[in-house]
């Protein structure tokens, strides 16, 4: 069982349900998420997805046009199982610089960003050239789906140094975001990253701009023939070691 961040409005509790795996298998079976209160709040209550919550199982959607913009370096690492993990403050472009968890499930649109080299460890500062180098100039490739496993808010600056080796930032760059804004804090998005036959290429637009986290496609990507990036067993490893540096933290701060 894991409990809650300490968040005056927070009466519910986290739990995974489902199997062994969280409900998760190699087929095309998905995920939707599952807020425990004591009122029926199942889904995305006004538009807004369940926060410290761990999901139970729901089939995949057939197509989606839901894009979540993330630097094309933290892409390629989820896309070779390095990470299965998104941190996440919110754009100067959102409501308030706030990010909300709007959907569940999204295709993951890769972005170049000139400043990211110091923001990732050394060791992927070399694949971070080598990707911005091969980037198309005129469109962007389409290529991973993301439907996330959990979504749980810190609000404890110490889990950040336990979650390291777990993703490609530096600490330093997640202690700048944890501390943006007027609510320290940040997002922590456990996804399963799956991988399509061929990537879809699409034209630059204006809309697709701006520092903000969703955008909507011009039209809906199918889902169909989507194979995951890690095994059942890789990935449960990964997702439960998270949750539970997660749940320590959510206890420290109960």
């Amino acid at each position: 069982m894991y409990k809650p961040v300490d968040d005056p409005g927070c009466d519910y509790e986290l739990k995974v349900v489902g199997g062994e795996t969280g409900g998760m298998s190699e087929d095309r079976g998905r995920i939707s998420f599952e807020s425990i209160r004591p009122a029926p709040t199942t889904g995305f209550p006004d538009g807004q997805a369940a926060v410290n919550a761990v999901s139970t199982y729901r089939p995949m959607q057939p197509s989606n046009n839901i894009a979540f913009k993330e630097w094309a370096v933290v892409v390629d690492a989820l896309a070779h199982g390095e990470q299965v993990l998104i941190l996440r403050k919110g754009g100067i472009c959102e409501d308030r610089g706030q990010f909300r968890v709007d959907h569940g499930e999204f295709w993951l649109f890769p972005t170049q960003y000139h400043e990211a080299e110091r923001c990732v460890i050394p060791s992927k500062r070399p694949r971070l050239r080598e990707i911005a180098s091969a980037a198309p100039k005129d469109g962007v490739n389409i290529d991973y789906y993301a439907v996330a496993d959990a979504v749980v808010e810190i609000t404890g600056v110490g889990v950040l140094k336990r979650l390291q080796g777990r993703h490609i930032w530096t600490e330093q760059t997640l202690q700048e975001r944890f501390q943006f804004g007027r609510n320290p804090g940040l997002h922590v998005l456990v996804m399963r990253v799956y991988r399509r036959p061929t990537p879809e290429k699409l034209a630059l637009r204006e809309q697709y701009g701006g520092c903000r986290s969703w955008l909507e496609l011009e039209h809906p990507l199918s889902t169909e023939s989507l194979t995951p990036v890690l095994r059942d067993a890789e990935y449960t490893s990964q997702r439960d070691a998270i949750l539970e540096i997660l749940a320590d933290h959510a206890l420290a701060h109960s």
